[in-house]
């Protein structure tokens, strides 16, 4: 028969304190996930399931009870006491995603587009993929430091298969090419990012599966526009009669919106003073709003002789 005080190195007369540490100790270098005999920590949560409980532990003491009648999860205690889940199914680790930019114009974020893309991946041939022993096709190598109680675990990247897992990566290696269709929506901002997923790095081992590939747009400068946020600033050009008695305006906004007004509407036009447009910016991205459009209006000023310059001033007296 087993005995439970031994399992946790352990003197009978341990107290509930050293039952703890000697558990959480035990627990941590013999979990499976940090390469432990898992029937090892299978013992080491019977063990502590047992010897932790009062009624368990008296009952075990009087012999009556052979300390063997756990059936519950393992790492169900090893959560408990630790506040996290040790072990279980593993979900595959993912590959590395791969950044990309990716260039549209303004009137492209103004309007939303799709775009359609030819990419090549680089793949392998998992079958005929030999794994690194050195780290167990895993890339990376552990190393523990015992801490008194703790450990600390260091990884750093296996120099045998230089981080790859594997001893034959280009023997295995072939191309495949995918067609994408990236939707660009609406109102989209600057080092906005799009992920298209599973088209990122390829797995180079079995336990993993395909990282994403993520396009950072930049949106292009416009001549005729600058974009703040989600308004538009834009100029126009006026003779100075207009400016003062009025001209009527049509103004195109990306070849997607017209205004039209007359510049009277703003009494007199000041140059460089900014005129709002209200809702007629960019779209405003996820929603049916927009931002505001800003005018300004460059005034040219004639050349004017003595005698127009007295006219003038007897006119506006």
């Amino acid at each position: 028969m087993t005995n439970l005080y031994q399992v946790l190195g352990l003197e009978k007369s341990a107290s509930a304190d050293d039952i703890k540490r000697a558990y959480k100790k035990l627990a941590v270098q013999n979990h499976p996930d940090k390469g432990g005999d898992e029937k090892k920590f299978q013992e080491i949560s019977n063990a502590y399931d047992v010897l932790s409980d009062p009624k368990k532990k008296q009952e075990y003491d009087s012999g009556g009870s052979n300390g063997n009648r756990f059936n519950g999860n393992h790492d169900d205690i090893f959560a408990h006491f630790f506040g996290r889940r040790g072990g279980g199914p593993q979900q595959p680790q993912k590959c590395n995603d791969i950044l990309k930019p990716y260039k549209i114009t303004l009137r492209d974020a103004f309007t939303g587009v799709k775009k359609t893309l030819k990419i090549k991946l680089k793949a392998f041939n998992l079958d005929k993929l030999k794994s690194c022993n050195d780290c167990n096709g895993m890339g990376r190598i552990k190393n523990i430091r015992n801490m008194g109680v703790f450990q600390q675990v260091f990884e750093m990247q296996c120099n045998s298969c230089s981080g790859t897992g594997s001893k034959n990566l280009e023997e295995s290696a072939y191309e495949i090419e995918k067609t994408l269709e990236l939707n660009i929506p609406k109102g989209i901002h600057n080092n906005n990012k799009i992920c298209i997923d599973g088209c990122g790095e390829q797995p180079k081992v079995k336990n993993k599966k395909p990282g994403n590939l993520v396009f950072n747009i930049e949106v292009i400068n416009n001549d005729a526009f600058t974009r703040d946020k989600d308004d538009l600033h834009s100029s126009i050009k006026i003779d100075f009669i207009s400016s003062l008695c009025g001209a009527n305006i049509q103004f195109n906004i990306m070849d997607e919106d017209k205004i039209t007004f007359n510049t009277s509407d703003f009494n007199i036009v000041h140059p460089n003073k900014k005129y709002e447009f209200k809702e007629k910016g960019m779209p405003i991205q996820g929603t049916n709003k927009r931002g505001n459009l800003y005018i300004e209006f460059d005034v040219e000023y004639p050349t004017l002789t003595e005698e127009q310059k007295k006219g003038i001033k007897e006119m506006l007296k």
